[in-house]
């Protein structure tokens, strides 16, 4: 099947954004990259990704890897109250959103950035209130709330004593003789002391289990069964504050839904404009002229790709080329491996790039009219799947082009009428090239 585009390569330029991207968010934008429909537009998204290219080139950036979509959490489902991974994500979408309003917010000398860092709103009540709950691994903080530091004193308190109490057990030489290893453990939450089965009745407390063999009884001491009460009473005390404390926060974040769905959204369309800002420059692109007029100019253009694979600018040899206005149609000739195919991919690329808002390697004083739509026939593109020799595949796509030319339209094609007989060749290019010419 013949895809638009697919000739001249504009997906791998799509595929070089989404590299440079951080997050799935931002590389799902950049695969759904298109030429614009309307010049204000074009020009609009033009103007802010070069301003995004001067920002690469001043050390601007952030680092957008963690940031995750929320949709899950706020509009597949309600959630009441979320758990520690969920308001990890919330936190970091929050953290960067005020990392990136606080760094971009007072950028005057770049006002479209401004303008979209202006959208971003703030939530710190979110980012300081997560970090005054858990600490990095996650773990309940017992700062999280006046309540739970004093019942976390209380508990630890009371776990001292417990410990204290059953220490002097072991050391007490009548029990001796009765355990069978000097240490204390737990089991189901309670304190015990490990008990030989033959001597369980002669230690009285309540059995809270036995070992694997059978030959430990593990025994509650009667002394100490107040205390350990008295401490699931205050777990329990735990437990509900901390949910309440979770509770209150969870409220917090779903009031604030609506502006945490939107601060992704945008701080995803930064991510993938940094990265266009990053590929223009290793690009050395430039904003050229955009006019309403079906028209080239292009000055000192170099095909992106080749700057990409060669790895060097200086490298690949720039052309100039004019087409539209007196000119409708050009014609290249030259020898095998000159270069045409070359020419005729990074005019089409460069066409699509810029009308797509995208900076690209020409000198700034060129000229893009506005195309649409651009057709290319670039390339063999024979199918075995689809049964269609070279010869059919060119002539299908030329079917398309025939179908839908206008003035607008920009049609790249090479070695026209090749693959078949070279006199039937020749006279279907030429019969080609005149309907072309006839819908200008």
């Amino acid at each position: 099947m013949y895809l638009p585009y697919q000739d001249l390569e504009f997906g791998k330029i799509l595929r070089q954004i989404s590299q440079r991207c951080d997050s799935l968010l931002a590389r799902e934008l950049a695969e759904g990259l298109v030429p614009l429909s309307s010049l204000p537009l074009i020009r609009q998204e033009l103007a802010i990704n070069d301003e995004f290219t001067s920002a690469c080139e001043h050390g601007y950036g952030f680092d957008f890897s963690h940031l995750t979509s929320l949709d899950p959490l706020f509009v597949e489902k309600q959630v009441l109250i979320f758990d520690y991974e969920e308001l990890l994500v919330i936190y970091q979408n929050a953290l960067l959103g005020n990392l990136v309003h606080q760094g971009l917010g007072n950028c005057e000398h770049y006002p479209r950035i401004l303008k979209l860092a202006k959208k971003l709103v703030p939530l710190p009540e979110i980012t300081q209130r997560f970090v005054q709950i858990f600490d990095p691994e996650g773990e309940i903080l017992d700062g999280a709330s006046p309540e739970l530091s004093k019942i976390r004193k209380s508990i630890n308190g009371l776990r001292s004593r417990i410990i204290r109490t059953m220490q002097s057990l072991i050391q007490d030489s009548s029990l001796e003789k009765f355990l069978q290893d000097k240490f204390v453990t737990q089991r189901n939450d309670r304190y015990v002391l490990p008990i030989k089965d033959t001597c369980s009745s002669q230690v009285k407390g309540i059995v809270q289990g036995q070992s694997a063999k059978g030959s430990t009884i593990f025994v509650e001491p009667e002394s100490v069964v107040p205390m350990s009460n008295e401490l699931q009473l205050l777990i329990q005390e735990e437990k509900r504050e901390i949910y309440r404390i979770l509770s209150i926060y969870s409220d917090v974040i779903n009031a604030a839904s609506g502006y945490l769905l939107d601060n992704t959204s945008l701080l995803s369309e930064f991510d993938l404009r940094f990265a266009i800002g990053k590929l223009s420059r290793e690009l050395h692109s430039e904003v050229p002229e955009i006019g309403e007029e079906p028209y080239l100019d292009l000055k000192a253009a170099r095909h992106p790709l080749l700057i990409l694979k060669l790895d060097d600018f200086s490298r690949v040899i720039p052309f100039e080329l004019e087409l539209g206005k007196d000119k409708d149609i050009l014609i290249v000739s030259g020898p095998n491996t000159g270069g045409k195919t070359v020419l005729l991919k990074a005019v089409g690329l460069i066409t699509l790039m810029a009308l797509s808002g995208l900076p690209v390697p020409v000198d700034k004083k060129s000229k893009i009219g506005y195309f649409e739509p651009v057709y290319a026939d670039v390339g063999d593109d024979q199918s075995i799947e689809n049964a269609l020799s070279a010869f059919s595949a060119h002539l299908d796509k030329i079917r398309r082009m025939i179908g839908n030319c206008g003035r607008q339209t920009l049609i790249l094609i090479d070695e026209i009428g090749a693959a078949t007989d070279p006199t039937q060749g020749s006279a279907l290019a030429q019969a080609m090239l005149e309907h072309f010419i006839s819908c200008q």
